[in-house]
């Protein structure tokens, strides 16, 4: 037992091991489990998805009491992005938040404005490519 107030160092480990080419003791379980951990502990969704030691601390709780091996901090932050770059946002209390603001019907019209500068890439995303990203075409 550690120190640490949440320990998933074992489950860690074990993905280290198979990542690593080796063998592990046993399969890490984890899942991406935002709305479920924000329904399970009590939450509103405008609280959880909004206060990050909220977010942390009641995901954590929940993947503790499972028994899972590995956390999982992930939840669908497109909306936030969005948020951030000027949408609308539509906040629940009972799940993840929305954009409300509508889609362009042309694929490489904008909604919202530019980046002022060249953000990094996910390759899978953008090819490598800022110039060829899908997402940075004015």
């Amino acid at each position: 037992m550690s120190d640490y107030e949440y320990d998933f160092g074992e489950g860690l480990k074990q993905y280290k091991a198979i990542i690593d080419g080796g063998e592990a003791d046993f399969v890490p379980v984890t899942t991406q489990m935002a709305e479920f951990c924000m329904k399970y502990g009590g939450h509103n969704g405008h609280d959880f998805f909004r206060d990050p030691e909220l977010f942390v601390r009641g995901s954590l709780d929940v993947q503790r009491e499972m028994g899972f091996h590995v956390p999982d901090m992930v939840w669908d932050v497109y909306s936030v992005e969005a948020e951030a770059l000027g949408g609308q946002m539509a906040w629940s209390m009972s799940s993840t938040p929305l954009s409300t603001t509508p889609k362009s019907s042309s694929p490489t019209k904008r909604i919202w404005p530019a980046p002022k500068r060249p953000i990094p890439c996910d390759q899978d995303a953008c090819l490598g490519s800022w110039k060829s990203c899908k997402f940075a075409r004015s």
